[in-house]
């Protein structure tokens, strides 16, 4: 699993994933939607380090598929801490076809 840096701004509803091997960014989801208007901020862990594996989920509206909320799980590749590092409300429509953007 390759492994990234992450950039987020919840208020803006942005994140910003770069491959350490090949520092390609990605804008996950529908961050280019809302790019314009964010500051996006780098994550550290507690350990200092600010290269993970990534791993994006939502929650649906109930009785619908459409996106109410997403959030980016982190999985420090030096301590092995695993936590949501950003999350935020986020009105995407259908799941699947906005979790085929991350």
């Amino acid at each position: 699993m390759p492994d990234f840096a992450l950039q987020t701004d919840e208020e803006a509803g942005v994140a910003i994933r770069t491959c350490t091997d090949c520092g390609q960014e990605h804008l996950m989801g529908d961050s280019a939607e809302h790019v314009e208007e964010a500051t996006p901020e780098a994550h550290e862990c507690v350990c200092e380090n600010e290269t993970f594996e990534l791993m994006s989920g939502v929650s649906v509206y109930e009785g619908t598929h459409d996106v109410r909320w997403y959030y980016i799980a982190c999985r420090c590749v030096e301590c092995n801490l695993v936590g949501v590092f950003a999350d935020w409300k986020c009105e995407a429509g259908d799941a699947a076809a906005f979790l085929a953007k991350v």
